[in-house]
């Protein structure tokens, strides 16, 4: 098994080539294409703390807001 170099290079240098690839491709590489913003109301996921939460919160009641 013969090289044309030095051993110590060749992984090196094969590493180097897939970090350029990387590089030219851009960080968002691979990433699912973003169809745009969703308008949201963050009110309907917001409790009177200013907690966000994940699922929609139930309607407050006159008595509560009181």
């Amino acid at each position: 098994m013969e090289m044309d170099g030095d051993p110590y290079n060749l992984p090196a240098q094969g590493q180097g080539n897939i970090i350029i690839t990387k590089y030219e491709q851009g960080h968002r590489a691979g990433a699912a294409v973003d169809l745009g913003h969703e308008q949201v109301d963050v009110r309907k996921y917001t409790n009177n703390l200013g907690i966000v939460h994940e699922m929609e919160l139930p309607h407050v009641s006159a008595l509560e807001v009181k």
